[in-house]
């Protein structure tokens, strides 16, 4: 999942980010805190490629969970998000 997630930040188009923007949003709830940590670096590199208003406030409520975790990795990778958005 990791690989993938990488995948979608790094060479993804801004429609792979909307289109796959549900299921990276699916995974910043993830348990593995891990997994976690890449979808809030990919959700990172999908709003700076689609900037678009409905396509953050689909994540907000997630952004929240995030920042409220318990992990270090996790908390760290949630504070950039907070700052890209």
């Amino acid at each position: 999942m990791g690989l993938a997630l990488a995948a979608v930040g790094n060479i993804g188009s801004s429609e792979i980010a909307r289109d796959l923007a549900s299921d990276v949003d699916r995974l910043l709830k993830a348990p593995n805190p891990y997994v976690r940590k890449k979808a809030a670096l990919a959700t990172i590199r999908m709003i700076r490629k689609c900037p678009e208003r409905d396509l953050i406030d689909g994540f907000l409520p997630s952004i929240v969970s995030i920042l409220l975790d318990k992990n270090h990795n996790v908390l760290l990778a949630g504070v950039s998000l907070v700052a890209a958005v």
